[in-house]
């Protein structure tokens, strides 16, 4: 979880032997520990998780925290020497939408071909010029060589007045709310 000085700690459900919890954010090259914010963790495959710092240090595990890299493409502003942080409010709204029957077939099943076909998991997050929303955000990560449409893409959908604390998605993830700091209250569809 997100403990703001201290980073974000991954603390394990192991009972025997015991396992101290270690911030992730250690793990990425160049970076060290950071704040802790916002973590999303995938339910449709437990390995990913979104784990976010200051200015929107977002950076994303695909190992259950064994490994951490920086989670942006080419579309995303100006990105720091580590590559990792961006402008954005101090916090910022981080919300991780992935498909319901996609999450419950895995659970049943585990991870299938028909499963990974519905899934197309969507991150979003607010950054000083506007709400960003990752399509694919399991995916592997963009190549700007061999773009495909299987690796993650960051698409700018809005901006709006105020600064967004806070996502929440209906359930078929074709409509996003975000709330403001300042109480106001957007919807945007068709995503």
């Amino acid at each position: 979880g997100s403990t703001q000085d201290q980073g974000n700690i991954l603390v394990r459900t192991e009972s025997y032997p015991r396992v101290p919890g270690y911030d992730i954010f250690e793990n990425i090259q160049g970076v060290g520990s950071a704040d802790g914010f916002g973590t999303e963790m995938s339910h449709y495959n437990q390995d990913v998780m979104f784990i976010m710092a200051q200015q929107a240090g977002l950076a994303r595990t695909l190992d259950a925290g064994g490994a951490a890299d920086v989670f942006w493409d080419n579309r995303v502003g100006t990105v720091t020497s580590a590559g990792l942080f961006q402008n954005s409010g101090f916090p910022t709204g981080l919300h991780l939408w992935e498909n319901y029957e996609a999450v419950e077939m895995a659970k049943e099943n585990g991870i299938t071909a028909a499963s990974d076909a519905l899934d197309q998991a969507r991150l979003f997050l607010m950054l000083d010029d506007g709400i960003w929303m990752a399509n694919n955000a399991t995916a592997s990560a963009h190549n700007p060589e061999n773009p495909t449409n299987e690796t993650f893409r960051w698409f700018k959908i809005a901006n709006p007045a105020g600064h967004v604390m806070h996502f929440e998605t209906t359930r078929d993830g074709n409509s996003l709310f975000a709330g403001t700091s300042g109480g106001r209250l957007y919807r945007i569809d068709g995503l």
